[in-house]
C-alpha cells in the first residue's frame, strides 16, 4: 500500500503521462493513459496478493484480528478476547492454557480463511457454527457445510462453561480437542 504513495509510483505515472503526450503528438496513436494505469494498479494489487506480501495486516500483538496473514494465539483468562476474526488469512488459537474464572462466551469468523481452535479436554465446550459455502468441523467429527450445527461436551465437573460461536463463510473452522 506504500508503494501507491511513493515517489516512485509517482515518477513513474508523470513519466507515462509524458510518454502519453509525445506518442499522441509525434506518432498520431491516441493512448488510454488513465485506462492503463487503472489496469496496471489492479494487476499490482493481484500480484501482490497471489504472493502474500500484500502488507494488510491489521492484527495487533494479541493476534485477535488476521487480514491477508497468518497468525497464532494462546490467551489465559486475562487475556481471551471476546472475538477473533480471520479474513484471508489462517489463525491458530490455542486454548489449552485456558483458565475460566466464569461462563465465557467467545466469538469466531471465518471469511475465505482458516480458522482452527485448540480446546483442552478439561473444559466445558458448547459450540455452534454457521457456515455458508464453508466448513465448521467439530471434534466429534461432525461438520457443517451450509447451515448450523451444535456441539456439547461437558467433562468438566466445575460447572464452568466456554461458549463458542463461530461463523464461517467460505472458510474453514475447526475445533480440535487435545491434552
Amino acid at each position: 500500500m506504500d508503494f501507491l504513495f511513493s515517489k516512485l509510483f509517482w515518477g513513474m505515472i508523470v513519466i507515462l503521462i509524458g510518454l502519453s503526450i509525445i506518442v499522441n503528438d509525434v506518432f498520431k496513436i491516441d493512448f488510454p493513459l488513465f485506462q492503463v494505469i487503472f489496469a496496471l494498479i489492479i494487476i499490482y494489487f493481484g500480484v501482490r496478493l497471489l504472493f502474500g506480501s500484500f502488507g494488510l495486516n491489521f492484527s495487533n500483538k494479541t493476534e485477535d484480528s488476521v487480514v491477508f496473514s497468518e497468525a497464532s494465539a494462546s490467551p489465559a483468562s486475562i487475556d481471551l478476547r471476546k472475538e477473533y476474526n480471520v479474513v484471508f488469512g489462517s489463525q491458530d488459537i490455542d486454548l489449552r492454557n485456558l483458565n475460566l474464572e466464569a461462563d465465557t462466551e467467545l466469538e469466531c469468523n471465518v471469511v475465505f480463511g482458516k480458522q482452527v481452535i485448540i480446546l483442552p479436554k478439561s473444559l466445558n465446550v458448547r459450540a455452534k457454527a454457521n457456515a455458508v459455502f464453508g466448513n465448521a468441523r467439530f471434534p466429534d467429527v461432525h461438520q457443517v457445510a451450509l447451515g448450523e450445527m451444535s456441539y456439547n461436551e461437558k467433562s468438566s465437573p466445575s460447572g464452568l462453561t466456554l461458549y463458542i460461536e463461530g461463523n464461517v463463510v467460505f472458510g474453514q473452522l475447526s475445533f480440535i480437542r487435545s491434552n
